[in-house]
């Protein structure tokens, strides 16, 4: 199995936040030069990110606010702006038992005129007291917008996505072993 990147897990994040606002505006027109649209959404940890030893599945419940902006010059489309701050927990999902909080801000600009996608932010931060840090995801990454090629990359990336956060979140929840899984299809 191909564990796909952090970055990528934060992305489909975004876009399935994207995609709503999207919705939520398609008819609205370009009468003034930027336009907001805010709310907030939630996922459930009803789909596993990580399995542990034993086969128990741990699942990610987030509670997302955010701020999308579109920048317009005259009636063309220059800019996509999502601001996200969110909050969750992992949760055991054979004992409903649940983590300490997970904490995250993402920041994603679209510049249709360079034709790149920045996203950057605190992607993941779980910190358990006597512990420490068990997942830090922070950084600034940029990509070409239309094919999602990698141009840089920036800051460390340890999250579920990855073979030490999936470790780190089974020691959380009191588990042994951590594999990370493929994360659930935003767009269903």
């Amino acid at each position: 199995m191909t564990t796909p990147s952090p970055l990528h897990r934060l992305a489909g994040t975004t876009l399935a936040v994207a995609a709503l606002a999207t919705a939520s505006v398609a008819g609205a027109t370009a009468a003034s030069a930027q336009e907001v649209l805010r709310g907030s959404l939630s996922f459930p940890a009803d789909t596993p990110v990580v399995e542990c030893d034993g086969g128990v599945g741990i699942g990610l419940a987030l509670d997302v606010d955010y701020a999308y902006h579109w920048t317009y010059e005259g009636d063309e489309l220059v800019q996509e702006r999502l601001i996200l701050r969110y909050s969750g927990w992992f949760e055991n999902q054979s004992t409903g038992e649940r983590s300490d909080t997970v904490r995250g801000t993402g920041n994603t600009v679209v510049d249709f005129v360079a034709g790149t996608r920045t996203l950057s932010g605190t992607g993941r931060s779980m910190t358990l007291p006597g512990v420490g840090k068990v997942l830090h995801e922070a950084g600034h990454s940029v990509l070409v917008h239309e094919t999602g090629e990698v141009l840089s990359t920036h800051g460390p990336l340890v999250n579920e996505a990855t073979a030490e956060g999936a470790r780190s979140v089974c020691a959380a929840m009191g588990l042994t072993g951590g594999v990370p899984l493929e994360p659930p299809d935003v767009h269903d």
